[in-house]
This record gives C-alpha cells, structure tokens and sequence, in this order.
C-alpha cells in the first residue's frame, strides 16, 4: 500500500496512525509505504493525485485499489482485508462463521481488528459469565455499531452487579462511558434493571 501524504495536511494526522494500526495488526502480508507529496511531488503525478490522502492498494506494481481522505478504522480494515488473498480472506469469514470460541480466537489471529470475530467473542465470553474478559475481548472502534456498544454496556453493567457494595457507584461509572451515547446509556439501564430483578 502506498500513502500519500504532507505534514501541513490536518486529514493526512488522522488518516496516518490508523493505517499504522491496521498494517501492524496484518504483520507482514501487506506493506506500507508513506510517500511525503511535498519532498516527493512525483509520486502526486504518477498516481494522478489531486486531493491527499490518498492510499493506493498495489500488487504487482498494478494499483487494484483506492481511497481519498480519512476514513474510520473499520472502513481503512476492510479495505486492508481485501486485499488479503483469498483463500486467507474465505478462511476468516468461515471461522468467524463458525462462532465458537477457538474459531473466533483464530480469526482474531488472523486479523485482530475484524469486528465481526470481536463482537462475536465478546457476546460468547459474556454469556459464559465472563464480564471483564468480554471488556477486553471488545476493544476497538466503537464508532456508529450499536451492537459493540450493546456488548460493552451490557458487560460494564455486569461488571458493576457484581460488587454489590458499590452497585451505585459502579453503575454510574458504567453510565459516565457512555453518556454521550444515547443508544448504549439506554442498554446500561436495561441491563441494570434486569439485574436488580
């Protein structure tokens, strides 16, 4: 993948450590080169750029793929993601299909910031009983996804059931997380209401 990019370029800081992350995440299958346009305007020409950033997918020397300015981290994974080859791509989705606890760990080897495989193992640990493992097994972008935001309240609220000394305490540290979030705040209590039951 290259990257394109000027420091004075405010999208170009935000699009940068993201695709750091996702690239870091995928080990060695996919490569990235960071291009600064202004110290290399040559590159600008040869892929025709007008706007930065932009990132441009190659394999073979051939550009199969592309995008112009920041994008979310779930957005930048699945263009990553796809150029994974197929095989590797098909043997993902079919762990993830899979559901169970070993597969969805192996997917999340595979491709640690595949949303599906988090949500999913999240939910699985969180039925099980296991709150803080179901917190930690969600990191990642929350952004618009109303089912992360769901699993994360309803384990934060899990979470604070159990102390029971500092329930109140606990819950509206549980509500602080999420209190700019209408949808999640709502989950919490829900689920703080069922709990109390």
């Amino acid at each position: 993948m290259v990257d394109l990019w000027a420091p004075w370029c405010g999208p170009c800081k935000t699009l940068g450590p993201i695709l750091d992350k996702v690239i870091a995440e995928l080990g060695d299958r996919v490569v990235l080169a960071k291009i600064n346009v202004d110290e290399n305007p040559q590159a600008s020409q040869m892929f025709r750029v007008q706007s930065i950033p932009a990132v441009f997918a190659l394999v073979d020397r051939q550009v199969v793929n592309s995008f112009m300015g920041a994008q979310p981290e779930a957005k930048v994974a699945e263009f990553v993601r796809g150029l994974l080859p197929p095989d590797e791509s098909e043997r993902l989705e079919a762990l993830v299909a899979a559901g169970d606890e070993p597969s969805l760990r192996a997917a999340l080897q595979i491709d640690a910031a595949h949303e599906g495989a988090r949500v999913a193992l999240a939910k699985l640990v969180l039925a099980d009983g296991r709150t803080d493992e179901a917190l930690c097994a969600d990191r990642g972008p929350v952004e618009a996804n109303l089912e992360v935001r769901h699993v994360r309240a309803v384990a934060a609220s899990r979470r604070c059931a159990g102390h029971r000394r500092h329930r109140g305490r606990a819950r509206l540290a549980a509500r602080d997380r999420v209190k700019n979030d209408d949808e999640a705040h709502r989950a919490v209590s829900r689920t703080a209401r069922t709990a109390r039951s």
